[in-house]
Formats: structure tokens, sequence, C-alpha cells
């Protein structure tokens, strides 16, 4: 159960303990990102002018090869108030070379769809060059949707094997 014993060694009642527990989750939830002050570093002095990584494999393929063969996949959270999808498109063309479809305009209008018919409408197993989770927050892992992140993550991994 709850119940507990306290530093004086007398039993505590599952009211005590759950009081205890919230004042120690409430004085965890006051730390946060300083998001202003992650600005001052943007854009990445790793960036060539071109937007991508200077430590990038040129001879990258497949358009998710990079770090000399090491795979990556770049995806963002359409209900994410923290990083919007210019973030998402300028991480994939940092880390892939490309932010875009091929068949697209540099200037990408729409999130590339993160839906797909294989996996109950949720997830597409092979993305385009980076994807949108759809009802998904910043913390995708912390969401109501987690499973839907979860499961990109693991369907990508399957791929990368």
């Amino acid at each position: 159960g709850w119940g507990g014993v306290n530093e004086g060694g007398k039993a505590t009642s599952s009211a005590e303990r759950l009081e205890s527990y919230m004042a120690h989750y409430q004085a965890d939830s006051v730390v946060g990102i300083d998001v202003k002050g992650l600005l001052d570093t943007l854009p990445s002095r790793y960036t060539g002018l071109d937007g991508v990584a200077t430590w990038r494999d040129p001879e990258a393929v497949k358009g998710r090869e990079v770090f000399s063969g090491t795979a990556a996949l770049v995806l963002g959270a359409a209900d994410d108030f923290i990083v919007d999808e210019e973030g998402v498109a300028e991480t994939a063309l940092f880390l892939l070379g490309h932010g875009v479809a091929p068949d697209q305009e540099p200037e990408i209008e729409r999130p590339v769809s993160a839906l797909d018919d294989k996996t109950d409408g949720n997830i597409n197993p092979n993305p385009a060059f980076y994807e949108f989770l759809q009802d998904t927050p910043h913390d995708v892992m912390l969401g109501a949707q987690w499973k839907v992140s979860a499961e990109r993550v693991l369907l990508w991994l399957d791929s990368c094997v």
C-alpha cells in the first residue's frame, strides 16, 4: 500500500504519504527549459551556408544516412508549441541534407503527414524526410499519444536493421 514510515520511525498513513509525494512532484515541476537562452545558440555553428551539418557525410544516400552511415529519424509533433514546423524542417536539413520531399518546392507549406492505414492511421512506416505525429505535444513520450511515438520509433528502428 501507500503506507510507510516517517523519519522518526513512525508509521504514516496513505494520505500523509501521498501528500509527501505530491509535494516532491510539485517542487520538481517548477524546473523549465530556457527557450530564450536556446535562441542564442541558433543557428548552430556547425551549419554550412546551405543549412546542412558541416560534419555530415557528403556521400550519404537514401536521405537518412548521416554520420558515415548512421541513420536518423526526424519527427515533429503537430501540437508542439515550442518547436514549430520550420524548426523541424531545419533539423531535417541539418541532419539529413534536406528538409522537404524531392517533388516539393524548397519552401514546404504543410507538414509531411504521419498518417498511414498500415498502422491504424497513426504512423507512416516510410517517412519522407521529416514527419509530424498527429495529436501529439512537444513531449511526445509524456502525452496521451505516447504509444504512437513509441510505435513510430520502433518501426523506424526495425527498418534500420
